[in-house]
């Protein structure tokens, strides 16, 4: 499990100070893994609505300990919060969907090596 989190660039001593064990963590990332907050945030920006789910993916990457994805989307969080201009917003969003997409793609290599009996 440390091994991904340092793949990931994320704090695994935060997320087993928070989280308590690798099962746990495991759980929780599965969670995150099958959230459609990104997808809600994207949605969200057409529509004007975005405070909630940056919020979501702040919170969810906090508490898992994945450090860029918390310190992107709270950059993003604390600029749609204020009322930043588009200008400012979209290398935000790019940076947390850089983010997002690879703790997704770590948490699928975890994923495939628990399935494998690997992890």
């Amino acid at each position: 499990m440390e091994h991904y989190y340092e793949e990931m660039g994320a704090d695994y001593a935060e997320a087993i100070r928070r989280i308590g064990s690798d099962e746990r963590i495991r759980k929780y990332l599965g969670i995150l893994r099958r959230d459609d907050s990104m997808d809600i945030l994207r949605r969200a920006l057409l529509e004007g609505d975005v405070d909630t789910a940056a919020h979501t993916i702040k919170g969810s990457a906090l508490n898992l300990g994945l450090s860029p994805l918390t310190d992107s989307s709270s950059r993003l969080t604390e600029a749609l919060r204020s009322k930043a201009s588009s200008e400012t917003i979209a290398p935000l969003l790019e940076e947390t969907e850089q983010a997002y997409g690879k703790t997704i793609a770590c948490i699928d290599k975890l994923s495939s090596r628990v399935e494998e009996g690997q992890a």
